[in-house]
């Protein structure tokens, strides 16, 4: 059995507000979903922002074999069953801690100047 497996990565900045006020937020929204194929997966490891959440949820319900799956959770999406959220672990890499601990101790070192 061939299968055929199609792409596409997309890397969009979040910029607040809406696609018609030149931002980005739920860019990803029912004029863009309408288009997937039932069994397509999207992968946002981006920002939650960027994924209307509601047309995301009207696609996994339509009972297709398509996916969500996350990092940001979403009160929309947590549940169901064809979406999976996982914790978003960004900031808990070794370097990000070191440098949160540094900030830490300038700003409390800066307030006993």
């Amino acid at each position: 059995m061939h299968s055929l497996f199609i792409t596409v990565s997309l890397n969009i900045p979040y910029i607040k507000g809406s696609p018609e006020e030149g931002g980005t937020h739920g860019i990803i929204g029912r004029d863009i979903i309408r288009h997937f194929k039932p069994d397509a997966v999207l992968l946002n490891f981006a920002r939650g922002e960027l994924v209307d959440s509601v047309a995301m949820k009207e696609f996994l319900d339509n009972g297709g074999e398509g996916r969500y799956v996350s990092d940001f959770p979403d009160d929309e999406l947590w549940n169901h069953p064809n979406a999976v959220i996982l914790p978003h672990l960004g900031a808990s890499t070794e370097e990000a801690e070191d440098s949160a601990v540094c900030t830490c101790t300038e700003d409390r070192n800066s307030g006993l100047d």
